[in-house]
């Protein structure tokens, strides 16, 4: 699959695509230096990141990977021949990699800005967050892939937006976050960062700082991945170039 997924890398090389691995990063860190800064840097920084702008880069990677090959109605893959799906999986897991990348790189950047500015989350819950967070949003991506060919650019973002910001805001304080996907990476940073949902440091013996969430909201988004993944690539394979 790596070849397929360097493919599709070559692909967008001269794009918008690559800089967003830089300047989704950038940009959260310097929003919340200019408008928390000390202390209170590294608690807004990671809120806006994880609730907003992460969903809105995995969004947009999603949607540019797929734009090229929709724009030519998938001509140029599905007339080859070669298992649609291998393509299909390709997209997949390009996606993937940019979505740890961005993580680990905002990581860096929130760990050394925290280090000057003054720390309220330790590296090692930044970086255990960091790659949680990866995997508790990889679901998103054959989904955004699957709505970015069906429906386009400005649905597909307004509704995985939507479904982050309002139903993962809605339910992860709820005892039902556990079957809203979009509700699980906001949960998970309650006991990892000990931020609440609504961006304010949760108070010691707050329930949402138990641990126990962790293991299932780890297993049912890679499931859900799983099976999102499956079902895209059946779908891709079944289309035929128009």
């Amino acid at each position: 699959m790596l070849q397929y997924m360097l493919v599709e890398k070559m692909k967008l090389k001269r794009t918008f695509a690559p800089r967003m691995i830089w300047l989704m990063p950038a940009f959260t860190l310097l929003i919340a230096f200019l408008l928390m800064g000390g202390r209170l840097y590294q608690t807004g920084a990671y809120n806006w990141w994880y609730v907003i702008i992460l969903p809105g880069a995995t969004t947009l990677f999603c949607v540019l990977v797929v734009q090229k090959d929709a724009n030519m109605k998938f001509q140029g893959v599905l007339a080859l021949p070669v298992d649609p799906r291998k393509f299909w999986l390709g997209k997949v897991l390009l996606c993937m990699v940019w979505l740890l990348a961005v993580c680990l790189i905002f990581f860096v950047g929130a760990t050394l800005g925290g280090m000057w500015l003054g720390q309220s989350i330790l590296p090692a819950q930044g970086l255990m967050a960091s790659i949680l967070l990866a995997v508790t949003i990889a679901w998103q991506i054959p989904l955004c892939l699957f709505l970015a060919v069906t429906c386009g650019m400005f649905m597909t973002i307004l509704i995985n937006l939507a479904g982050n910001v309002i139903l993962g805001l809605l339910c992860a304080t709820r005892e039902i976050w556990w079957v809203v996907p979009y509700a699980i990476p906001i949960r998970l940073m309650c006991p990892i960062l000990g931020i609440l949902p609504n961006g304010l440091p949760a108070k010691v013996g707050d329930p949402l700082l138990a641990w126990g969430v962790i293991l299932p909201g780890i297993l049912g988004s890679l499931a859900l991945c799983g099976v999102l993944l499956w079902l895209t690539a059946q779908w891709f394979n079944k289309r035929e170039a128009l």
